[in-house]
């Protein structure tokens, strides 16, 4: 989401990302424009319906937070932090989320059960955007081996130095969450 303008580019590693892991299996739904807080609702609410906890669900955002945790979507909508978690809270498989935004430290409080979220560290206010995304696609291109889908992400969080917090994550051996 980057309604007014102001963020570099999130396009090139989005699709370098959605690439990469559609190459190995996954399922990509991919915006690189800002949506609406409906559109966003709907896709959360239609990934609850489809998804159990054989599968993992990956939420990146590449966007604006704001000081009060809310993130900003298409034509300034926002969507408070919580608000977020409760449709995550809905889907029972494991979640991993990474925001790329400011304030990013909101999102490290009453983070969903079975859950991974990722933020930028240091200064609360700055966010690093598209370095995990960067990071996350180096992993990926060093890595020819099969890996968890977690251990990649908590590997590419460490190359960029992106605090990760942990919420009842269970741990499940499923085809899903092994990079290959």
């Amino acid at each position: 989401a980057n309604p007014d303008g102001t963020l570099p580019s999130t396009e090139k590693p989005a699709r370098n990302l959605q690439s990469l892991l559609e190459r190995r299996g996954f399922s990509i739904d991919l915006r690189t424009t800002a949506v609406a807080k409906e559109e966003l609702t709907s896709l959360l609410e239609e990934k609850a319906a489809l998804l159990d906890n054989r599968h993992c669900l990956f939420f990146l955002y590449l966007g604006h937070g704001s000081p009060q945790g809310e993130l900003s979507l298409k034509e300034r909508q926002l969507i408070p932090v919580e608000s977020l978690y409760g449709l995550m809270r809905n889907i029972r498989a494991r979640k991993i989320m990474v925001f790329e935004c400011c304030y990013g430290n909101h999102y490290l409080q009453n983070i969903p059960p079975n859950s991974v979220v990722a933020v930028a560290q240091g200064k609360p206010a700055i966010g690093y955007t598209n370095i995990f995304s960067e990071g996350l696609v180096n992993v990926l291109q060093q890595n020819s081996r099969g890996m968890y889908f977690e251990d990649l992400v908590a590997q590419a969080c460490s190359k960029v130095k992106l605090q990760l917090m942990k919420s009842d994550m269970e741990p499940k051996v499923e085809a899903k969450s092994v990079i290959y």
